[in-house]
């Protein structure tokens, strides 16, 4: 009779917990939508009100801030995540390990500056953008970066304490602000790619100083570096470094080819039919900030392989409804950027299912760093190195077009090799699991 109410008790209390997060992904979904459509608002107003070489200037910054953070996290964020998931229910060592990571990103953030500035695809476009120019927007996209590298952080604080309704909340505040100020600017005709980025760059800030004053209230700011979490954090950032620069390379080679091969208004084209394929980040957000912080808990081979096919199903949906309403609807959808973008009907199902394929490589590459399983970069790199060889011989890098389909064909080998990695170390874990099991049982079976 005990045994019974006990198994009745552990399935009720697995649906309540089953619902509380089925509230929790609907109430952080349907906010995070909304900021992630009135981010979109903002973006399709800047494509609108700015000249297509204008906006390939604007591209061309926001890569070098992405790449700039990219180099300057170096895993640290995904350490953040497999170290605190051990120890979430602990405010002085998740303190420690905020600090920790803090300081470590300080040291990396020269190198990203270094590595990325001079591989800014501007370099290759030269002729078309003044020294000044450059400058202004190499700048902009370093201070961008810091900013935005501080708010990845401390985000991974409401992840591990599972509120990411607070960072839903900011999102939006965020999206709010950045649109309204860019609409202000475009309906008195001073919208600039100057002040499209730094009123981007204000709207980080104003997210970043919400957040911060969140975190204080939860754990100490001022807690000291902690050696242990330190040299986890280094073995793991120098573990995922190598593939840190070669996921930089992969993520930034389709805008390093349009300005290799072509002009500005081909980076434009490119970052614009991107744009409307950021629907797909919803989902991204959700699985972040929601699904993977309790799947770094997560212990049981069987339960850690559902979370991993819940999160691949859940995207390979939403982009596919994405690239279907793309191959019915372009015209539709291109007028939203403008009459500049109606003649790329062909490009724009094949960039919609590289933006859906592209968030899925990064979802299955966060989905394995998030338990701190990093491929080594003596295997990743060379792998993918070959397939990029491979597909810069077959496809038509002179068009917009075999430019997107390489970008389609490199995400589904990285998706299918991230796929083979964490199936392998889901069988490692069962592995140790039921030799963990056995050895407790036949302890228990020794003792008189």
């Amino acid at each position: 009779m005990v045994e019974a109410k006990a198994k009745h008790y552990g399935r009720l209390t697995k649906r309540i917990e089953y619902l509380r997060v089925g509230v929790s992904i609907l109430h952080y979904a349907s906010l995070q939508s909304l900021a992630q459509i009135i981010s979109i608002l903002s973006g399709i107003v800047i494509i609108r009100h700015l000249l297509p070489q204008e906006y390939g200037y604007f591209v061309l910054a926001a890569t070098a801030a992405s790449a700039i953070t990219v180099v300057a996290d170096s895993g640290i964020t995904s350490g953040l995540s497999a170290i605190g998931g051990r120890i979430w229910n602990d405010a002085k060592s998740i303190g420690r390990l905020l600090a920790t990571a803090m300081f470590l990103q300080r040291r990396l953030f020269l190198l990203g500056i270094l590595v990325a500035i001079p591989m800014m695809p501007g370099v290759f476009v030269a002729k078309e953008i003044m020294l000044g120019t450059m400058c202004g927007l190499g700048a902009i996209a370093v201070v961008t970066a810091y900013l935005q590298l501080r708010l990845t952080t401390f985000s991974g604080v409401p992840r591990l304490l599972l509120e990411p309704g607070t960072l839903a909340v900011i999102n939006l505040t965020g999206s709010v602000v950045r649109l309204a100020l860019i609409g202000l600017l475009a309906v008195t005709s001073l919208l600039s790619v100057y002040s499209a980025l730094l009123f981007g760059l204000a709207a980080i800030f104003l997210q970043l100083h919400l957040l911060q004053r969140w975190v204080r209230g939860k754990v100490s700011l001022n807690a000291d570096i902690d050696p242990g979490f330190k040299v986890r954090m280094q073995a793991l950032g120098a573990r995922q470094l190598p593939g840190t620069l070669f996921y930089l390379f992969q993520g930034h080679l389709l805008i390093f080819l349009a300005g290799l091969f072509g002009t500005t208004e081909s980076i434009a084209n490119i970052g614009a039919l991107g744009r409307l394929g950021i629907l797909v980040a919803i989902c991204v957000s959700i699985l972040n900030d929601v699904i993977q912080p309790r799947f770094t808990r997560l212990e049981q081979p069987d339960q850690i392989w559902r979370s991993y096919v819940f999160m691949m199903m859940l995207l390979v949906a939403a982009g596919s409804l994405l690239v279907l309403v793309a191959a019915l609807l372009p015209s539709p959808m291109l007028w939203i950027l403008g009459e500049q973008y109606l003649h790329l009907e062909r490009e724009l199902p094949v960039a919609i299912a590289g933006a859906a394929l592209s968030t899925l490589a990064m979802a299955a590459h966060g989905f394995n760093t998030s338990r701190g399983w990093i491929l080594h970069g003596t295997i990743a790199v060379p792998v993918g190195l070959a397939t990029h060889a491979v597909l810069l011989y077959v496809c038509d890098l002179g068009s917009i077009g075999g430019l997107l389909l390489m970008s389609c064909l490199a995400s589904v080998a990285s998706i299918l090799f991230s796929a083979c990695y964490t199936y392998y170390n889901i069988c490692l874990h069962a592995k140790a699991a039921y030799g963990l099991t056995a050895g407790r049982s036949g302890e228990s079976q020794l003792k008189p």
